[in-house]
């Protein structure tokens, strides 16, 4: 499941990145951002796959404690541009002037 997730944001980046100069709409700008910051949430279930495979069932503190903050960082910096994409789309339908 996460590897569909890690593949949707691959290629939502791939899309985008050719063309971040031309990213006329702030929305394309949040969308793109949002897949960027997706692909750093999803790589976390892969680190427990690794260490499942290698047999180790337990890591340090400290390795342990990077990747859950980077992870947490990035999910909430993607949660946070989803409310943003939410409020660039309800001002756009609502004040379509802008």
């Amino acid at each position: 499941m996460s590897s569909k997730k890690l593949n949707k944001n691959c290629l939502a980046i791939s899309i985008f990145f050719p063309f971040l100069r031309s990213l006329h709409s702030f929305c394309q700008l949040l969308i793109a951002l949002e897949s960027f910051f997706g692909i750093f949430l999803n790589l976390n279930y892969f680190v427990s796959f690794v260490l499942s495979l290698i047999g180790q069932p337990f890591i340090k503190f400290v390795p342990c404690f990077w990747i859950q903050i980077l992870s947490i960082i990035t999910g909430n910096n993607a949660q946070m541009t989803m409310v943003l994409i939410g409020f660039d789309r309800l001002f756009a339908v609502k004040l379509p002037i802008w």
